[in-house]
């Protein structure tokens, strides 16, 4: 069977009261997951047409839910769509998912992954705990609480929009022109005008400023920007939110998901508390350096908000450290982080055997595959025979097969002990190339060799030229250490210590997943 299909459920809601980041940020989830060749389905009560259409337009199922959020009769209904489907993974993201609901669905459903905003401890249930926030602590869940713990910004879930979108730091412009207003999916109480009231006090008929409403917005109709001194334009359900951030130099916004697509743009930007939940976030940051938080709405003045942005108007060195600090700490990659860490359980790794030569020969001579490799291999089936029967009477020499749960080959991973180190290559079936694998594949591996070796220090050899592979090693831990020569070839050698397998903080070692060719086996 030549099929890696998994299936992800998501239970998630929004409504003028809760907004859309609860959704939306599980969009981001879906659409790296549908990358992979997977399915998803939403489950949601009483959700805005807009959000649902969008949901709709990139690949995704919407069932709608009747129950009360976060009841029994909600855990069972999940359950219930769980087991039609055959879901591989569940995730449910809202605050009304308490402890009782999760426990109930993981008990009569397959893996369970819980988007949590704790800012302390608290009681969770799952196979994994994801929090995304700057604040957030491995100390707040128990040991009880989860097999799998994902903490802090490292993760944050930015859809596909703000992958590419990432500004230069020189590109902090030395005067605002350009402005971005918005509070999230609902703005219950309206900070976008008390904002626009601001920006308009300083009296500058040549900025411009982009408005942006969200779908669980209560506005019956988008107000006109005619009566304010400034260019106004009022925008709604958009799609292209990266690009209306990268040409924005400032933007006026909540203390929800949103900060987190603004940082990984790289833009300077102004915090408002607009509900008691956004408190952790919006400080946080504000203390950090990666935003200035105004405070919330409640105790805002409308004075002192707009000294506080023709201050930060004025400023572009202040501006530039805001975003330079913010792009630190969100990179974009985190959705494609935590989609490595749900996929690495559905690969199963086995030692190859005798029946697997031919497989094994038809991956070897790969075109591709060749083309990477720092020597061609056997070219003859019995010389081939040959060869994997001396690896595997090796006891220096490992070579796993890669498998879905439904027994689709994927590839497989060879791993080869010299002198108390180890050389590691990997290579993919060409039918699973271009679904961003190659990463979770070479993850799950190292985890398998890890329980055997689990310090072992673990070397792989990459021709320069090869920027995918490179990626992919650079995801899982490994860091580049020196350029050297493999049977006359120019190659560079790759290296991590087992037990390091996991996210790193720099930004420059942790990128998108490969797109293309496969990490080919060294010799």
């Amino acid at each position: 069977m030549n099929s890696f299909q998994p299936i992800l459920l998501i239970r998630a809601d929004a409504d003028p009261t809760i907004g859309s980041g609860h959704v939306m940020r599980c969009l981001a989830i879906a659409q790296t997951w549908l990358r992979t060749g997977g399915t998803v389905h939403f489950a949601c009560r009483d959700l805005p047409d807009p959000l649902r259409d969008r949901l709709v337009r990139v690949g995704c199922s919407v069932q709608p839910t009747t129950a009360k959020p976060g009841s029994e009769a909600d855990a069972k209904a999940l359950s219930e769509i769980a087991r039609s489907l055959a879901a591989d993974w569940i995730i449910v993201d809202g605050y009304a998912f308490g402890v009782e609901f999760q426990q109930q669905v993981l008990a009569t459903s397959g893996r369970l992954l819980v988007v949590r905003d704790d800012d302390g401890p608290t009681h969770v249930r799952a196979n994994t705990i994801l929090n995304t926030n700057v604040f957030a602590q491995r100390e707040f869940y128990s040991v009880e609480s989860a097999s799998e713990l994902l903490i802090g910004p490292s993760y944050a879930l930015l859809r596909d929009e703000f992958r590419d979108a990432a500004r230069c730091q020189s590109d902090v412009a030395p005067q605002v022109r350009r402005v971005l207003v918005t509070f999230g999916g609902a703005d219950p109480n309206d900070m976008t005008s008390r904002a626009l009231a601001a920006l308009d006090s300083l009296n500058d008929p040549e900025l411009h400023v982009d408005v942006v409403v969200g779908s669980c917005s209560t506005r019956q109709s988008l107000p006109s920007g005619s009566k304010y001194r400034m260019q106004v334009r009022w925008r709604q359900n958009v799609s292209n939110m990266a690009s209306l951030m990268s040409r924005a130099d400032i933007a006026v916004t909540a203390g929800g998901s949103t900060c987190f697509e603004l940082a990984a743009v790289g833009v300077p930007m102004f915090i408002v508390a607009i509900a008691d939940n956004q408190l952790p976030v919006a400080e946080s940051l504000g203390r950090l350096g990666a935003a200035v938080y105004l405070g919330q709405q409640a105790d805002l003045r409308d004075p002192e908000l707009a000294n506080e942005i023709q201050e930060l108007f004025h400023a572009a060195d202040r501006r530039r450290a805001i975003a330079e600090t913010a792009k630190r700490l969100v990179d974009g990659r985190g959705t494609n982080r935590v989609v490595d860490r749900m996929l690495r359980p559905l690969i199963r790794l086995r030692p190859a055997n005798a029946d697997d030569s031919r497989q094994l020969f038809d991956w070897q001579r790969d075109p591709i595959v060749r083309r990477w490799s720092f020597s061609e291999g056997p070219n003859e089936f019995d010389e081939h025979c040959s060869w994997l029967a001396q690896k595997l009477a090796d006891k220096n020499s490992h070579v796993f097969v890669c498998e879905s749960e439904s027994g689709a080959a994927l590839g497989c991973v060879r791993l080869d002990l010299r002198s108390g180190r180890a050389v590691i290559g990997l290579l993919l079936d060409a039918a699973f190339r271009g679904r961003g694998l190659a990463a979770v594949v070479l993850g799950a591996a190292l985890d398998r060799i890890g329980t055997q070796y689990p310090c072992l220090e673990i070397d792989a050899l990459i021709k320069p030229e090869n920027e995918s592979s490179r990626r992919s090693f650079a995801a899982v831990g490994f860091a580049f250490r020196s350029l050297e020569r493999v049977d006359g070839q120019p190659a560079e050698r790759w290296t991590m210590r087992l037990g390091q397998a996991k996210v790193a903080n720099s930004p420059a070692t942790l990128v998108r997943l490969p797109d293309s060719v496969p990490i080919p086996l060294a010799s």
